[in-house]
Formats: C-alpha cells, structure tokens, sequence
C-alpha cells in the first residue's frame, strides 16, 4: 500500500510538473523578492533560461518605471490584503526589450512559509495592435480637422472679403470725390456710415469666431 501511495504521488507530481512546464501562462513564485520558482514559458518570454532566473531578485524583469507598483501589490497581498488579482505590468527582456504583460497573482505557503505565485500573460502584440489602431485614428482625426479647417478658412475668407470690400471701394469713392473737389458732407457721411457698418460686419466675423473655438454661444 506504501509504494502504490508512493507511486501515486509521484504520478501526480510529474503531471503536475508536465502542467507547469508547459502552461501557456508565465508561472513564478517569489519570496522575499527572490525567484524560487519559474517555468518555461516566462523563461522563454524574457530570453532567459529557467536557470538564469532562479534566486535573482525578482524585480531585475519588471521595467523600472513599475517598480512602485509592483512593489505595492506584492507587499500588501503578502500583508493578506484581498487585492484586485490581475494587473498590467511592463516586463524587461534579457537585452533590455519591453514586454507588456497581464499579470494574476495570489498569496501562497511555499516551503513553509508566506510567497506570491504570479500568472503573467504576454500581451504585448495586444497592445501593439492598440497603438497603431490609436495612431490611425489619431491620423484620421488630423485629416478631420484639415478637410474642416479648409472649409471654415473658405467660410472665413469668403464672410470677411465682403465687408472689407466694401471699405475699400467706399474708401476709394471718398478718396475720388475728395480729388475731384466733389465731396459733400451728406454723400461722405453715407459712405463713412458704410464703412462703419462693414467694419462691424468684419468684426463680428472675427469674434464669432474667438467664440467657436472658446466654446462659448456663437452665431
């Protein structure tokens, strides 16, 4: 009965150990930030042999700017904290690569005593696909605003060249009948109150327009 249990166990033990090892997840145990445990897969993710991460500090594979967090998460769920369980975590490869990771983690007893198995996930294709699709839509929205800015700037011109226009031509007959000896005060105050009047037009273009891009009412 002894070597059947005996046998048993080593049967599942090398199942489990088949399970571990080839899990398309990274799998490592840290305690007190050192790595005494990790499996193919997180090896292979950071170009590393299992051998080269076993009891290195563990945060010598998280990006610098990470630490903090990393830091946080890893000593409050050793504290028993019930903490979210999965979180985003840039990686460090071997030859200094970034590696965008998903990462479940959860407290556990290893050999005796408190440790964190981490789940990591690479998702790094993920959030590649995500910049370029925000950089498409970035580009997509400057060619928005180009083709808009073309039509508001023909609005525009075609809003002020009206009025001004008008000033210069009344300016020009005020100049002309002033040359020709012709002016009279009524026909020169008809003018000078329609340049006053396309001035204002011009200027309401103008603040209309300071309006539309202060988001403020506008007509």
């Amino acid at each position: 009965e002894s070597k059947r249990v005996h046998a048993e166990l080593s049967k599942s033990a090398r199942r489990f150990h088949s399970l571990v090892e080839n899990a398309a997840e990274g799998i490592i145990v840290a305690q007190d930030r050192t790595v005494k445990y990790c499996n193919l897969q997180i090896a292979a993710m950071l170009d590393y042999t299992p051998q080269e991460m076993l009891w290195q500090d563990f945060f010598k594979f998280i990006h610098p700017e990470d630490h903090n967090l990393v830091r946080r998460e890893y000593e409050e769920r050793l504290s028993g904290q019930q903490l979210t369980n999965s979180y985003s975590v840039r990686l460090v490869t071997k030859d200094g690569q970034e590696r965008y990771t998903s990462v479940n983690s959860a407290r556990i007893d290893w050999e005796g005593n408190p440790a964190t198995l981490v789940l990591i996930t690479d998702i790094t294709q993920r959030r590649l696909a995500q910049e370029e699709i925000r950089r498409q839509r970035e580009a997509l929205a400057r060619i928005d605003r180009a083709a808009v800015m073309e039509q508001l700037s023909g609005s525009i011109a075609h809003e002020l060249n009206q009025p001004l226009t008008g000033i210069l031509s009344n300016a020009q007959a005020c100049e002309l009948l002033i040359k020709n000896g012709q002016a009279s005060s009524v026909d020169m105050l008809e003018t000078i109150a329609d340049i006053v009047s396309d001035t204002k037009r011009a200027g309401n273009v103008i603040r209309n327009l300071r309006d539309l891009y202060r988001n403020q009412s506008s007509e």
